[in-house]
């Protein structure tokens, strides 16, 4: 922090409202960059201990996480990315890896649930 702005921020611990402008014009990005990513944190943790509190997961339950779940990701992402038109590239690249990824994990699950079907099937006669 520079002296201005520890100037300014000791105006507005005063009560100067109006000393909070230019703090919030030099600093909106990075202010608005924490809050997501708090805003994400604190959504996930509740969604744990909502799933924590009940009686077990349902497959419902499940689908809602992972899609949260990707929800936050996508955001963390792009409240990174969106700023910075240099970083516009690589974000893609890693949003393309995290796509392929989930997609191999979903069909390796979906795969092993049909295996797993065929065995208990397999075994009742």
């Amino acid at each position: 922090m520079n002296q201005d702005d520890a100037s300014l921020v000791a105006r507005v611990l005063a009560g100067e409202k109006v000393a909070f402008g230019p703090l919030i014009d030099r600093y909106r990005s990075e202010a608005t960059r924490l809050a997501r990513r708090l805003l994400g944190k604190a959504a996930d943790a509740l969604d744990g201990r909502v799933a924590r509190l009940g009686k077990g997961s349902t497959p419902w339950e499940g689908v809602l996480d992972l899609v949260f779940d990707r929800i936050v990701e996508a955001a963390v992402l792009l409240s990174i990315a969106l700023p910075y038109p240099h970083l516009h590239t690589p974000a893609l690249v890693l949003a393309a890896t995290w796509y392929v990824n989930l997609r191999v994990f979903l069909a390796i699950g979906a795969a092993s649930e049909r295996r797993r079907e065929s065995a208990v099937e397999g075994c009742s006669g």
